[in-house]
């Protein structure tokens, strides 16, 4: 059991895994609305080029790669939200087919099956797949990286070497924090640098080669911006801390069984350490003469597992904005470290059990992914109001904090089509020319702050009488109509 495959059951078992993480990444890809973070790559690129540079270098906390390809993608297949996430379900497909190639180049097919699979009904993996943001493309092009590292590294051939540089390029703008993952590659090259086949002279071409290719956003002005608001990059709550790295390793095991939002059980940690994290160590410290060169691959995924994970806790404290999401890329090498090590478990029996408990775990987890919404409901928000809006209404936006972005959610659905006319909070008492006003209130957990619903309702003046109210998850949606003198 668990012997390894020839090329083409490999090239089969490989096709039918990459048919199962299409299909998990496709399944009820549209059951939930965006949330705030789609909404504004969507309104982003939506919108002219130089609006969207505009937008992108004032915001300035992501690089401009995912929002571009996004907007040509757009110019081929018109704007939609679904769209939008069908693009990165096949960034995260692509993934694993990916993670393969690059198994077979650290390891053997058997190990790069495992690792595969396990991508495939990653959690995590499908989650960002399902996600009109940068994660699913991220973590594609971390693992190319990679797999042209360890050829380049293997043979020297400087085309190998240039398409890393390439990919290395493209990486840091589609993420700041992947220069965590070439710095674990980087790390890697200089505690082996007796056994690599690169000269020097390549290395500070492909530095110079970098920065160069960097130069375009560096002088688009996104420095002035981080000058001028470095409160931006600061969300109060959501910095990493010590304990991050247990929570992304959570996640890494698929647990977050009661929802993608909600706090996982503590059974969970214990029960994904044993199924997948023990196998990961297993492989890292099972030593043995005829393993000597399989542990250079095996602290190289290490090193991509432990440097984005541990580099991006510190800077916890600097209380920049942190979430599971900026280090998923991560999973990549953790699920290679978890394949190999089950690969060196002596007993088939417990090999097996291994790989039903995983495929168990999983099924508990699966309806946090489906069935569990965890986005605020604009989507039927903005359904309720254009199906019963008239001539002569208006809008107002409001939150917590003061802030709503609205008009995002309102590109991403109803792209090309006017709202009701727009009105400021503050200004509704003012207005004698709206007959009828509907607010759509914020509830999400990051619009926290001092301003109340009756508090912003009751600014809407004497005028208006309140009348029906709809409950959406974290959006709420009211009809206020003028009164007849």
């Amino acid at each position: 059991m668990f012997d390894e495959p020839t090329a083409r059951q490999a090239t089969f078992a490989m096709a039918g895994i990459t048919l199962l993480a299409a299909g998990l990444r496709l399944f009820r890809i549209d059951a939930q609305s965006a949330w705030i973070d789609e909404a504004f790559t969507i309104h982003a690129a939506a919108g002219r080029w130089d609006d969207m540079m505009r937008i992108l270098v004032g915001d300035f906390s992501h690089p401009p790669l995912h929002t571009m390809v996004v907007r040509w993608w757009f110019a081929l297949f018109d704007v939609s939200v679904l769209g939008a996430r069908l693009l990165s379900a096949m960034f995260g497909t692509l993934a694993v087919p990916a993670l393969y190639w690059l198994g077979t180049l650290l390891f053997d097919r058997r190990t790069a099956l495992i690792a595969s699979f396990l991508l495939a009904i990653s959690q995590l993996g499908i989650v960002y797949s399902q996600e009109a943001r940068a994660y699913s493309l991220l973590l594609l092009l971390v693992i190319v990286a990679a797999g042209f590292f360890v050829r380049s590294f293997q043979t020297g051939r400087i085309r190998d070497f240039a398409w890393f540089v390439v990919v290395v390029s493209l990486l840091i703008y589609v993420h700041y924090y992947s220069i965590f993952a070439v710095a674990g590659l980087l790390m890697y090259a200089l505690l082996f640098r007796g056994r690599a086949s690169i000269p020097t002279s390549w290395w500070a071409a492909a530095l110079v080669a970098t920065i160069v290719a960097y130069l375009p956003w560096l002088t688009s002005g996104v420095i002035e911006s981080v000058i001028q608001h470095p409160e931006s990059a600061r969300v109060e709550g959501v910095s990493a801390s010590l304990a991050s790295p247990l929570y992304s390793l959570n996640w890494f095991n698929n647990g977050k069984v009661n929802g993608i939002r909600e706090q996982a059980p503590l059974w969970t940690f214990p029960v994904g350490c044993l199924l997948f994290t023990a196998p990961a160590f297993w492989a890292l410290w099972r030593r043995s003469p005829e393993r000597k060169r399989e542990r250079h691959a095996e602290i190289l995924l290490a090193l991509l597992w432990f440097a984005p994970v541990g580099a991006v806790a510190a800077l916890g404290f600097f209380r920049l904005v942190y979430d599971v999401r900026h280090v998923s890329f991560a999973v990549a090498a953790y699920y290679l470290l978890v394949a190999r090590g089950m690969t060196l478990v002596p007993s088939n029996l417990l090999r097996a059990l291994l790989i039903a408990g995983i495929v168990g775990y999983w099924g508990v987890s699966f309806r946090s992914n489906y069935f569990i919404r965890f986005k605020e409901n604009y989507r039927d928000a903005f359904g309720t109001l254009v199906s019963q809006a008239v001539a002569g209404d208006c809008t107002v936006y409001g939150a917590p904090d003061g802030r709503s972005f609205g008009e995002w959610y309102w590109t991403s659905y109803y792209h090309g089509q006017a709202p009701p006319t727009l009105i400021a909070l503050d200004q509704a008492a003012l207005r004698t020319d709206c007959r009828r006003i509907w607010v759509l209130w914020d509830r999400s957990f990051w619009k926290n702050g001092p301003l109340t619903y009756d508090a912003a309702t009751a600014m809407i003046g004497p005028a208006y009488a309140p009348g029906q109210r709809w409950a959406f998850l974290r959006v709420d949606l009211q009809l206020f109509v003028r009164r007849q003198d």
